[in-house]
């Protein structure tokens, strides 16, 4: 692995093919030959980014994979036990102190965590949903990009990135960013981190339903370990909590067997490149803990 990789490299080569995928045109994604890392390449245009989390609709009437309708605010209740199992997870290593949640969204870790030992600052780049957050759950969240905000150095004992490593435009400056501002003693999760080679990515390919439009960057559990190492981070540990998720049920175990089923009768048997989806399962999302090294 080149240690000097920028992570979006013009040494690469082709890794998956992708069709029009929720209402927006995926050329392809492609592998850096330095580290192994998969990326976007080309990505949506500044114009077509912006306008994606401006909307509004992002958080109050958006739909998954397979256009089924979604709504984040009316799921808030649904989502506290995620919320709170990481809470669990992360007082294993810390118990109290200043915690930056960086991509928060209205601040949902905030609300679950105890204000007597924490004090939390949320930052999140959709403007509607932090004031959504300061308004109705009373957390306190600051809008704008991570990597523009100004923050003390050395300041934070723990730093969470939850579903957001993947969504920014230059992950490997907000990694060293974070490393800027945790303390010596601290710790960082990045938390359902996308995995790329987990089993639904590799035996699914374009139906893996966490490629989205808006996902510019692929890591496996080997290229965040190489890029955390090389932003001053050791990993100490990496999970996979699809057990611990609403995920984990008999329904979605059934319908994963029979589209593994009818991805293989599609490939091998039949010959076509239809589209089959993905569903949530083991492996798909990393939550990966490192410290200052």
């Amino acid at each position: 692995m080149d240690h000097n990789c920028n992570l979006r490299c013009d040494d690469h080569r082709s890794f998956l093919k992708i069709p029009d995928n929720q209402g927006a045109k995926l050329t392809q994604l492609v592998q850096c030959n330095r580290c192994d890392l998969v990326f976007e390449d080309p990505r949506p245009s500044q114009e077509e980014i912006e306008a994606f989390y401006t909307n509004t609709e992002l958080w109050t009437n958006s739909t998954d994979a397979e256009g089924n309708p979604r709504s984040y605010v009316k799921e808030l209740l649904a989502k506290q036990p995620v919320f709170q199992d990481v809470v669990t997870r992360i007082e294993k290593y810390k118990q109290r102190g200043h915690l930056l949640d960086i991509g928060c969204g209205p601040g949902l870790l905030e609300t679950v965590l105890d204000s007597s030992r924490w004090k939390v600052l949320g930052i999140e780049m959709s403007e509607y949903i932090a004031e959504f957050g300061r308004n109705e759950l009373s957390t306190n969240v600051v809008s704008g990009k991570f990597e523009q905000i100004d923050l003390p150095e050395h300041h934070f004992d723990t730093i969470v990135m939850k579903y957001v490593l993947d969504h920014m435009e230059e992950p490997f400056e907000a990694l060293q960013k974070a490393r800027k501002l945790i303390k010596p003693d601290g710790v960082l999760l990045i938390a359902d981190l996308i995995n790329i080679d987990s089993f639904c990515a590799r035996y699914f390919g374009a139906g893996h339903r966490l490629i989205h439009p808006m996902h510019f960057t692929y890591f496996s559990p080997k290229t965040i370990k190489f890029h955390l190492e090389r932003a001053g981070f050791q990993t100490i540990k990496i999970e996979y909590p699809y057990f611990q998720t609403p995920y984990f049920n008999f329904p979605n175990l059934k319908t994963l067997a029979s589209r593994i089923l009818e991805r293989f009768i599609n490939q091998y048997i039949l010959r076509n490149n239809k589209v089959v989806y993905s569903m949530p399962f083991y492996g798909n999302m990393m939550d990966i803990w490192a410290i200052p090294k």
